[in-house]
Formats: structure tokens, sequence, C-alpha cells
């Protein structure tokens, strides 16, 4: 993977790459006291501006976000932040099937911590790579825990076509400046025959667990001679693969998996065609699933619209977490705190430590704290963004999922996972609002 996949470009191509979108208008505030914000394309707004006490910012992306990461390789100094989607806002979710090459772009913000490691200097799109793959649906750091010369790291996406792709991503040398680069032809990709790519995790820094819609699963090692070929290929699923997620560093040769078929199922790199550990299955699809190493245990939907996890020693019973008013569309588990950042439909992202209640003598709810809602008015095409919640106990409530408009929805979410800057958590929503936000207090 060499630099040559990438090649500067001039700005000016941007219009090309990215349809023109309208300012953002966002109502900032309580339902009382908000004000209106008019936030440009690829400019920002402080939250300190509305709320003395909070650092973070408000950013319009550009498009509907649906990929989001942080650099692992910088345990210091200045944060990059990958940020990726649909090319537009006319782009429609198809999942299930390849779309053609459509020309679209990823984005690189930076985040300059203050004297307090505090998030008070305002954010920069550092890199802006034009590409002509479709849509990005997921996108993953390479996990380093080092610095490369030269490199920010190393960037895997699952694209609209069909494919995924890893390349490099070179460290900008530029001061306050924007640099543009076009993804050409990219040495390390897997593009599955009368299928598509639809998920990815990383196992460790040179191997790659790739999921697809026929229920195959490919692991890529990247210190192989020829890389593109998989060193493991095996089918897990009956159908299409929604999530796959890497056990590692516990049980770095087992990949846990759930597709539409409706089943989580534990696999065996090493022996793939052994047996497999089932957990429970359930009447709907699971759209959540990750992996806690730090408590191994597994995260997953609870009934689209509810959040559990399951302890990896029993795989039996299973504990709920929190449940929202739409279905979940992404969690963002931390390796250096215990707390998890719920996003939804409903448009809203709330933190909760369940951990407190898992190991607690005393039988008490859990303590939920709602970071922000956003609501749309369709008569004028603006936002409302509430805030400022007080913490509230949380009890169980057997419903049905509401339907909301799909522009509020918060589809991704990402906490920063160095030590120093763990508390700085990142969500994006379909309406191409980013906003990340310091919530170590």
């Amino acid at each position: 993977m060499e630099d040559e996949e990438l090649n500067n470009v001039n700005g000016l191509i941007l219009d090309d790459y990215l349809k023109a979108s309208l300012p953002l208008k966002v109502y900032i505030g309580t339902y009382e006291a908000s004000k209106l914000h008019i936030i440009e394309r690829f400019s920002f707004y402080s939250l300190k501006k509305a709320y003395p006490l909070k650092t973070g910012y408000i950013i319009h992306a550009g498009f509907p976000i649906w990929g989001l990461d942080w650099c692992p390789g910088h345990l210091e100094g200045k944060q990059y932040l990958a940020v990726s989607g649909h090319p537009d806002y006319e782009t429609h979710s198809t999942l299930l099937y390849a779309t053609k090459p459509k020309k679209s772009a990823i984005q690189i913000w930076s985040f300059l911590p203050g004297s307090n490691d505090g998030l008070c200097n305002n954010p920069q799109l550092e890199i802006f790579i034009f590409h002509a793959f479709g849509s990005v649906w997921d996108l993953k750091w390479c996990p380093l825990t080092s610095k490369i010369d030269g490199k920010l790291g190393f960037l895997a996406a699952i694209f609209g076509d069909g494919c995924a792709r890893i390349f490099s991503i070179p460290l900008s040398n530029k001061t306050n400046e924007t640099l543009y680069m076009k993804l050409e032809q990219v040495k390390l990709s897997l593009k599955i025959h009368d299928t598509r790519c639809t998920c990815l995790c990383w196992i460790s820094s040179n191997r790659i667990a790739i999921g697809a819609s026929n229920g195959q699963i490919c692991i890529l090692d990247l210190e192989k001679k020829d890389p593109n070929i998989p060193i493991i290929s095996f089918f897990a699923h009956s159908s299409y693969i929604r999530n796959i997620a890497s056990c590692s560093p516990s049980y770095p040769n087992l990949l846990i998996s759930s597709a539409y078929d409706c089943t989580v199922k534990i696999t065996d790199i090493r022996d793939p065609l052994g047996d497999i550990a089932f957990i429970q299955r359930q009447r709907a699809m699971n759209f959540i699933l990750q992996w806690w190493d730090e408590l191994s245990c597994i995260i997953l939907s609870d009934n689209m619209c509810g959040l559990r996890f399951i302890f990896f020693q029993t795989l039996q019973s299973s504990n709920h977490i929190i449940s929202l008013d739409g279905t979940l569309w992404a969690v963002a588990m931390s390796p250096v705190h215990p707390f998890v950042a719920v996003a939804g439909a409903d448009g809203t992202i709330s933190i909760v430590n369940f951990i407190r209640k898992t190991f607690s003598k005393l039988r008490q709810p859990l303590s939920i704290r709602r970071i922000y809602q956003l609501s749309v008015n369709y008569q004028d095409m603006s936002y409302l963004l509430v805030e400022s919640f007080k913490p509230e106990k949380y009890q169980k409530i057997n419903s049905n999922p509401i339907i909301f408009p799909p522009e509020i929805g918060i589809t991704v979410a990402s906490w920063n996972p160095t030590k120093k800057y763990g508390g700085w958590l990142a969500s994006g929503s379909a309406s191409g609002i980013l906003r990340v936000e310091d919530l170590s207090f």
C-alpha cells in the first residue's frame, strides 16, 4: 500500500464529486430560548457560544453521514476523524445490491486539543478524498498503536459498488489548508463474484475480516505476498451479513457475526467449518453487534429498538440495557471508560454506564443521560437541536418502535479511543450534522 493510490488534485473539482447542499438551519438551545443559526457547508458552530460550560462543535458535513471513526494511532496531540456517507441527499439506502459507480468523497477532520487537553480549538477539514466508488457504508482505521512516518494510518471501507478497499492516508503538511486528493486504483481490494461486501472489522493490524451479502466471510492478511487473495473464506450464514466483530485481543481467533436470518454466531477462524456457537435467536434481526473486550461481553440489539448484553462465558441469558422510541442505528463502546453511547432513529443520542447496574448489589434503575435530541420542521427544512437534559432513571417499557423522519436519525457514533481524549464523542446524522463534543466533566 503506497501513496500512489492518492493523487493531489485541485479543490475546484469539489462540485463535480459532491452536489452543492443548502446551508443548515439549526435552532440551538431549549425549546423556549432556541436561536436560529445558519451553518454553511463544511463550516462549524461552537457549542460554547450557546452553552458556556460545554466544549464541542456542530459541523455541516455536506452529505448524509453513515461512517465515522477516530484515528487510533495518535495518543496525544492533534486528533483525526474520518467521515463518510452518501454522495448526496437524493441517494437512498440500497444495501441489498451493488449500485452503479457514483462520485463521492471521504472527509478527514482534525481537532487540536487546548492547553488543558480540552476540545477548545476550532476543527479543520484536513483532507478531502474524492472517489468514484459510490456511497461509503462503513469505514474503520487500522488499529495501529504507533505513528507511521508520513502517514495518518490505513483506512478500510465498504463502498456502494460492493467492493471493500484498504488504502493509506497521508499526513498533510499544509497549515490551515485543506489537502484535496483523489483515490484512483486501489492496490488492496476485495470483490466477491455474484455478491457484494457488506461489513468489515479489523482482527489485528495486519488481518481484516469482511462479510458479504451471500453469508460469506473472507479474511485477508496484509502481510501475505498477494493480500488480495483471502487466506480463509467460509459461509457463516444463509443470508446477508449485517454486522461482524472480532473478539480480539482476548480471543483473536473468534469472530461474531449477525445476519438477516436473525442469527448471531461465533466462529473460530482456525476451524471455521467446525462447531459454531449460537446465541439465542430472535424474531427480529440484530441491527447492532459489538464486542467489548474489557468485560468480555457481546453488545447486541434487542427487538430493533432495545439494547442488551451477553457475557461470553455463558451465552445463554442476556441483560437489558436501554430502549429507544425508534430503531437503534448505532452504539459506541470505549476502551478507556464504561459509558455506552446509544444513537437511534428518534434523533437522540444517550450515554449509560450499565456496569454500575451489573455489578452493584443494590437493585437500582440505570441512570440515563441524553446528550441531545434532533427534530425537523418540514415547512422551512430547519432543525431543532435540544440538549441539557437532566439525567433520568430508566425503566423498561415494552412498546413498538415509532416511525420518525429519516433526516433526524443519528446513524453513527464513535468515542475517541485514546486515554487522554477518551471523553470526546463524535456522532453523525442523516441530515449531514456532525457533532463532536467533550463529555469528560
